[in-house]
């Protein structure tokens, strides 16, 4: 990998997506994969989390910006 690189995470991502299209277009992998994926969604517990909400707090509140300027 060469240093100074702006995107360092690069190779180890692309040889990711390679599995993951390796595994997508064998039929026999893929179903593999989905069969090892519904196990664990099967056991594993769904998460619930609870939301309050109170819209009272934000009732005329408005987000402004301006004016703009650039600069070179």
């Amino acid at each position: 990998m060469r240093s100074g690189e702006p995107d360092s995470g690069a190779d180890e991502r692309l040889r990711q997506v390679l599995a993951a299209y390796r595994v997508l277009r064998d039929p026999q992998l893929r179903d593999d994969y989905d069969r090892a994926v519904a196990r664990v969604r099967k056991h594993r517990p769904s998460a619930r989390i609870a939301v309050r909400r109170n819209d009272s707090v934000h009732v005329g509140a408005t987000l402004w910006a301006g004016p703009v300027r650039w600069h070179r």
